[in-house]
């Protein structure tokens, strides 16, 4: 059986105060008498719960008690060990390839143009005309995606999950402010697809993880995910972390 815990001064009780029949418990130290039954998995939820969560590509689950990383290599389930009060944090790496690629292009790019201005023919009044419109329409869109490839390659989701607060924060870079819920006031998870914006393509979309709670039955606790593997992995460890039913 699963410690039970006094709600009130949170120390553990022994079993010979838990009574299996009536599913109470009393804390000897503060007289509490407490139904026990939310604090103790079902069967069917254990197994659940040992079922392999297997990271995807670029994310890692740790878990802040124990310093245990759970990469590629092993599973989440089989990693971290028995499920803990401790913080998890799960931390998605931007980087690829291809925005390696790109980063590297526009820094040419960029490094080309300024050195064609700076350096080009012509008299020295045609080329003090000149270098403003030519640093707006050849250097700045360089400039730009120069700066986008480095947070795509530098920066990185930090989702942390404890009994109070699911957040999820981006940097080192600056990016999208981040995204604080009550973990009391979440009572399941969903993951949905929703199309990219700019510009609008319904073919390459975004995934989110929308928490039913409270006070709003659909609020956004992750955002901008790029796969639907990864936006699962995710809602599945946060239910798992909070013991909320399966992720939709």
């Amino acid at each position: 059986m699963a410690s039970i815990s006094c709600p009130s001064c949170k120390g553990v009780i022994p079993l010979d105060d838990v009574d299996l029949s009536t599913k109470l418990a009393k804390c000897r130290p503060c007289a509490s008498v407490f139904d026990f039954r939310d604090q103790v998995r079902s069967a069917q939820d254990d197994a659940r719960r040992r079922r392999e969560l297997v990271p995807p590509s670029r994310y890692r689950v740790i878990d802040e008690k124990s310093e245990v990383v759970a990469t590629q290599s092993a599973t989440y389930r089989d990693a971290s060990g028995p499920a803990s009060r401790a913080t998890l944090r799960i931390v998605r790496r931007w980087w690829s390839f291809k925005a390696i690629f790109g980063s590297l292009l526009a820094g040419l790019w960029t490094f080309l143009m300024a050195l064609s201005i700076l350096h080009g023919p012509g008299d020295a009044e045609h080329a003090a005309r000149s270098i403003v419109p030519a640093l707006l329409f050849l250097v700045f869109p360089g400039l730009v995606g120069l700066i986008l490839g480095l947070v795509r390659v530098l920066n990185r989701t930090s989702i942390s999950v404890d009994d109070q607060h699911v957040r999820e924060t981006h940097g080192p870079l600056p990016w999208r402010r981040s995204i604080t819920t009550a973990s009391g006031a979440i009572r399941s998870l969903v993951v949905e697809r929703r199309p990219q914006r700019l510009p609008p393509d319904a073919k390459n979309a975004w995934f989110v993880v929308l928490a039913d709670t409270t006070d709003d039955p659909a609020r956004v606790i992750v955002s901008g995910l790029p796969t639907e593997a990864g936006a699962r992995f995710v809602a599945r460890v946060v239910s798992e972390r909070l013991g909320l039913p399966d992720p939709l």
